[in-house]
């Protein structure tokens, strides 16, 4: 399985416990509402697809809940509906940055972030080192 699919999966974990938590949702609603989010016909949805790009980093996904829609959006576009009483705003950008910490990877493209890459070579460097018969 290509690793951006399992950061999707780790994403989609993520949120779906968020909106148990917050929201009781049911685990088939839960399916649902990912299989509708690139369907969804409003001007400020974007698919889930846009997580994966430098745009969606800049703007800071949300996924909002409004009767009749759930879609990802731009923060800016999200934050209309904060205070709302039926509106659920997550911020999936915060779950983004949390998977990226755990796994040391970045969302956008799957690849080592550069400080777990160094961290790597550190690793490789230090075992060399440890190693006299290595020759350099």
């Amino acid at each position: 399985m290509p690793i951006t699919e399992v950061l999707d999966a780790m994403l989609q974990s993520v949120i779906a416990t968020e909106l148990r938590r917050r929201s009781g949702w049911q685990q088939a609603s839960i399916e649902a509402l990912f299989d509708a989010i690139d369907e969804a016909t409003v001007q400020a949805a974007k698919p889930w697809s846009w997580l994966h790009t430098a745009e969606a980093r800049n703007q800071v996904p949300c996924l909002l809940l409004i009767p009749g829609a759930a879609y990802l959006t731009p923060f800016a576009d999200a934050k209309l509906w904060l205070g709302h009483p039926e509106a659920v705003v997550i911020d999936v950008a915060s779950f983004i940055r949390e998977i990226e910490d755990r796994t040391g990877r970045c969302f956008e493209t799957g690849s080592l972030a550069v400080d777990a890459q160094f961290d790597g070579f550190r690793t490789r460097l230090a075992a060399l080192d440890a190693d006299d018969d290595q020759p350099f």
